[in-house]
């Protein structure tokens, strides 16, 4: 039977949303690009992580935000990032943390400006 080499789940908890931002990126470093996550707050959370298939995937940054959103707030939110470059991988509105990556080559480049 052969394993399914392209694609990793890892559940993990982090209280530092720098240290889980640095381990994003050694995740991507290693391979591995972040599809998805499943977490409401800071509790434990499950990473789907894909391999990499396209050269420009190994340029992303990964940045995260902790805000709840009221009914209706999460549309203008997602639009506001996503004007300025980034891209919010959480498909959930109810969602508290959300994540965000860029393929910017500005590797300065930071989610609040």
């Amino acid at each position: 039977m052969a394993k399914n080499n392209t694609v990793k789940k890892v559940t993990k908890r982090f209280s530092n949303f720098s240290k889980e931002e640095l381990w994003l990126q050694s995740m991507l470093n290693e391979g591995w690009i972040l599809k998805s996550y499943d977490s409401e707050d800071m509790d434990d959370c499950q990473y789907v992580f894909e391999r990499i298939q396209y050269e420009e995937h190994k340029n992303i940054t990964y940045k995260i935000d902790y805000r709840e959103l009221k009914k209706g707030e999460y549309e203008e939110y997602k639009g506001i990032f996503t004007d300025a470059g980034w891209t919010l991988l959480s498909k959930n509105s109810w969602y508290s943390k959300h994540i965000f990556y860029t393929t910017s080559s500005n590797p300065q480049s930071d989610i609040f400006f």
